[in-house]
């Protein structure tokens, strides 16, 4: 448990510091943002911007979440989210494992990701961890609170 709180603790240090990189890298292209990186506070304003990616958008070789198969991701990394980024972010968890998707969009966006090796047509060939399991559940709640189907 101590070494679950530790590794959790290095983990938001982490989040951190990337936060902190992307503001600095923000200001210095004099653009205005506000970032609340303390659950605990409340930003003196918020702008909040939508952003539909159309599904022949890719992210060349790259993930949306790096870590999930390791590491918990919670609701405000996943509500911040696009629709089309969710179905990605909770679909790349398969695809690590090689599952060959039935819907066109994933399957063509996943096979340009040089790391995509397909082997498995059904997803009961896919052994997933609990961090992988909890994960899909999480990123699969904000769909159907979304109301997205795929």
């Amino acid at each position: 448990m101590e070494e679950e709180n530790k590794k959790k603790e290095e983990q938001e240090k982490q989040i951190k510091e990337q936060v902190k990189k992307e503001v600095e890298e923000q200001k210095s292209n004099n653009k205005d943002i506000n970032i609340n990186v303390n659950n605990n506070t409340k930003p003196d304003s918020v702008v909040i911007v939508k952003e539909t990616i159309p599904s022949s958008v890719y992210y060349s070789n790259s993930y949306i979440f790096p870590q999930s198969s390791d590491t918990y991701l919670s609701k405000g990394q996943i509500q911040s989210l696009s629709n089309y980024e969710l179905g990605i972010a909770r679909n790349e968890i398969y695809a690590r494992h090689g599952y060959i998707f039935k819907l066109e969009q994933f399957r063509r966006y996943f096979e340009s990701q040089n790391w995509y090796v397909p082997r498995y047509s059904s997803e009961s060939s896919i052994n997933l961890n609990s961090v992988e399991i909890y994960n899909v559940d999480l990123i699969k709640k904000e769909e159907d609170r979304r109301g997205i189907k795929w």
